[in-house]
């Protein structure tokens, strides 16, 4: 029985066999540093009797070149072969059947790594053009990121640019963070907002020159306030980057 498919075997021939690697030496014989094991093959002669003797044959046909694995049982146990060969012959002495010869050659079966292929990744090229690939250009990463709410008093020689230059950003966002004033020139003691948009009061403030409170210990928003006479809601708007007084610290004091 080989597989599904019956058969009538007259002769099994198993053919057992290794490689062996031999290297030439100045003198004498050959020498011999490994040895291989080949597959094992076994040789089938016998019939295929019956009506459907034909069926039997192309079913033979249809496993060997589909490469499928078979079991064969007879005299010899051949487990996980191959069909590698097949012939058959029609002669007077067989009137519902045909002689065969058939090679079966067994293999080791390997389990794959991958079951299957990982995702596709698309690569981007860049078109060519005459003179070689065209560089991509190299893409600036924003740093409004790392730029933390807080606001800046002009000093002596300040503008739009050198504040820029200062906070690692651009004109174009200095002016949006501070719309009330971006159409003036800066003046020393003027407060801008930075990583933030200044609300309509505190552009109220921060356009005019101010000057500086330092925090002493004791010192509350309150007290603040009430030294300055105005209120502690418009004292806090303008220093933003400031949660919890501490002593040292330099709190902005808009004039009016």
């Amino acid at each position: 029985m080989l597989g599904k498919t019956p058969l009538f075997v007259t002769m099994e021939e198993p053919q057992y066999g290794v490689t062996v690697s031999e290297h030439n030496v100045e003198k004498g014989a050959p020498i011999t540093d490994h040895i291989q094991k080949e597959h094992t093959t076994l040789r089938l002669e016998g019939m295929l009797l019956g009506l459907d003797a034909a069926k039997l044959r192309q079913d033979l046909v249809t496993s060997m070149e589909r490469g499928q694995i078979l079991r064969y049982s007879g005299r010899n146990l051949f487990k996980g072969c191959m069909i590698t060969s097949l012939s058959t012959a029609h002669d007077y002495s067989i009137a519902n059947g045909m002689t065969f010869s058939m090679m079966l050659r067994q293999v080791q079966l390997v389990k794959p790594e991958f079951t299957k292929l990982p995702p596709k990744v698309k690569v981007r090229l860049n078109k060519k053009k005459k003179g070689g690939t065209k560089r991509k250009a190299p893409v600036k990463k924003s740093t409004n990121r790392s730029i933390q709410k807080q606001t800046y008093r002009v000093a002596s020689g300040d503008s739009w640019y050198t504040v820029s230059i200062r906070f690692a950003t651009s004109i174009g966002k200095l002016k949006y963070w501070n719309p009330a004033i971006k159409h003036q020139n800066l003046r020393t003691g003027m407060l801008l907002a930075i990583g933030y948009i200044a609300t309509p009061r505190q552009s109220s403030v921060m356009g005019q020159p101010n000057r500086t409170h330092r925090v002493r210990l004791g010192d509350t928003w309150q007290s603040i306030a009430n030294m300055y006479y105005m209120p502690i809601g418009l004292l806090r708007d303008v220093n933003p980057h400031i949660r919890q007084l501490k002593a040292g610290d330099v709190l902005n004091i808009p004039t009016r």
